[in-house]
């Protein structure tokens, strides 16, 4: 196979993982708000599964994926200050997502952030 195919695939099936656990997580402290931490740390995933697995020229290589993983991590770091603060109360929008939506609907919701991901 691949890499135009394969390294999708395995980022695809690396972040899907994460996202299955982070929502568990978030249906057992009933706080969908932590799905905005990680999607944000799925770039650095991401990054850091084309930096092992890409061909290409190496100076360019890492410098994209360097900013990439910086860029994950700053944002990161700030949605794990403001999210993180409040563990305990959801965030309005998700409040009311909850109120509206079904477990369903949640699941496919944490599913869709995390193929966005990946685009």
């Amino acid at each position: 196979m691949s890499n135009y195919l394969s390294i999708p695939l395995i980022s695809w099936a690396v972040v899907a993982v994460i996202m299955v656990i982070i929502y568990l997580w978030g249906r057992a402290i009933k706080n969908n708000g932590i799905v905005d931490i990680f999607w944000a740390y799925n770039f650095l995933v991401i990054a850091i599964i084309i930096w092992l697995l890409a061909d290409g020229y190496e100076p360019r290589k890492n410098a994209v994926c360097a900013l990439a993983a910086l860029w994950s991590l700053r944002l990161g770091y700030y949605l794990t200050i403001r999210v993180g603060s409040h563990l305990k109360e959801e965030e309005g929008r998700y409040k009311q997502l909850r109120l509206e939506w079904n477990e369903t609907k949640f699941f496919f919701f944490f599913r869709c952030r995390h193929s966005v991901t990946l685009c």
